[in-house]
């Protein structure tokens, strides 16, 4: 019984297996046991179809069919959303969006000029340094313009002070600038320096009211343009002396000009004058001020006065007996007594224009008056100056005084040798 059942369990523990050639032995320890014929066995079985032998992943393609695939691969390329016809750019009703408005540029331009924001020069005048922009600068002067890009400029205290600067910054950020009056030359004296036209020629507009700027406003203005040597005003702002001449003459300011100003000032014909006396007076006050140093100018200062046009009386008391010292001073010079007599001289009086005989190309056209073309005879009408407003038109109206000088003039001309029945006091006949 025991070994029947060892036997059993020997056969089961040896299952059969398949080999290569696909048949299926049984390998028993002892093959007497099992006594298969494997060889008769595998001529009856059939050999497996390819496909169940070679793994199902890779299929089997004929040649025909795989071109076929390739030529409908390359026909089935890929499309962009441009090339299906969608336009970016386009969008239907995009100018219905309502987009809120940008800062404006100027506005924002302005603000950072104004408060300073980031400044880009610094222009350094004597110990004052002013941060500013360039572009503003540039804008208005020539002189930053031929600047190139500098960061730090120093400019000369002795040309511009920091004061004008400031001035000239604040009237090129002003949307209507105005100039004023105090430090109008300061201004103007900054505007030439960095080539500011439009500031030049906004002072100058300034300069040239006659309104504002006459008598003693414009006297005034020129002495503060001598600090800056303005030529051109000082000699605009002495032509509209006029009324002002002889309370410029009682004043401190008239002692302490230069004998060129005086000279200029002398020389001009606006000035108002009651006589040429009193331009002869001036140059007497002026020179008597300090006379052991301004005696070397007496003879250009002499030259200013007008002789010709001083009543002959008065010359002739200026050779005779001068009764002031600081005259006799003067006329004891022998080129001043020449002129005074030159002064004195009838042929001069005649050229002058004081007195006319039987001329028509009279240059006071006053004269012309009281010329009567029929009988062909002039009033004698002697004219005290030919300057200024205060003398432009002589006063016929004071008879006596002016007979007085008639008879002074016509002596004088019987002396050198004019014939008496040519003359009377009051009427010059023709001969």
């Amino acid at each position: 019984m025991e070994k029947s059942g060892q036997k059993k369990s020997k056969v089961h523990n040896y299952d059969s297996s398949i080999s290569t050639t696909g048949t299926t032995t049984a390998s028993p320890p002892n093959s007497d046991n099992i006594d298969i014929n494997f060889e008769q066995h595998s001529k009856h079985l059939k050999p497996p179809p390819p496909s169940k032998i070679l793994p199902s992943t890779l299929p089997l393609i004929e040649k025909k069919s795989e071109t076929i695939a390739r030529a409908s691969v390359s026909q089935l390329r890929e499309k962009s959303l441009l090339d299906m016809g969608f336009k970016p750019i386009e969008v239907e009703g995009w100018e219905r969006i309502v987009q809120p408005p940008k800062d404006n540029l100027y506005k924002l331009l302005k603000n950072m000029i104004d408060n300073y924001i980031k400044p880009n020069v610094q222009i350094r005048i004597g110990g004052v340094t002013f941060n500013c922009h360039m572009m503003v600068l540039q804008c208005y002067s020539d002189f930053f313009m031929d600047c190139n890009n500098e960061v730090f400029i120093q400019l000369p205290e002795e040309k511009i002070t920091p004061t004008a600067f400031m001035m000239v910054y604040d009237w090129m950020l002003a949307e209507q600038p105005l100039v004023q009056r105090e430090g109008i030359l300061e201004l103007f004296n900054a505007a030439n320096f960095l080539r500011i036209k439009d500031l030049i020629n906004q002072c100058w507009l300034c300069f040239d009211d006659d309104a504002r700027f006459r008598e003693d406003t414009a006297f005034l203005l020129y002495l503060e343009a001598r600090k800056y040597c303005l030529e051109s005003l000082e000699q605009l702002m002495l032509m509209r002396i006029c009324k002002f001449f002889l309370t410029l003459v009682a004043s401190k300011e008239f002692l302490i000009l230069s004998a060129r100003e005086v000279c200029a000032l002398l020389s001009s014909n606006t000035i108002g004058v009651n006589s040429e006396t009193e331009i002869f007076m001036s140059v007497v006050r002026w020179l008597s001020h300090n006379w052991e140093e301004r005696k070397c100018h007496m003879l250009d200062l002499i030259r200013c006065v007008r002789f010709s046009l001083m009543p002959p009386w008065f010359l002739v008391t200026l050779t005779k007996n001068p009764e002031c010292p600081e005259i006799e001073h003067i006329v004891s010079h022998a080129e001043v007594r020449n002129m005074i007599n030159d002064g004195i001289t009838p042929a001069h009086l005649l050229l002058s224009g004081i007195c006319i005989f039987k001329v028509y190309s009279i240059p006071c056209n006053d004269s012309m008056q009281h010329m009567d073309k029929g009988t062909q005879t002039l009033k004698l009408v002697i004219c005290m100056t030919n300057r200024g407003k205060l003398a432009d038109k002589p006063d016929y109206a004071k008879k006596q005084k002016q007979r007085k000088y008639q008879n002074i003039f016509a002596q004088n001309l019987l002396n050198v040798g004019w014939k008496r029945h040519y003359w009377d006091t009051a009427m010059v006949t023709s001969k």
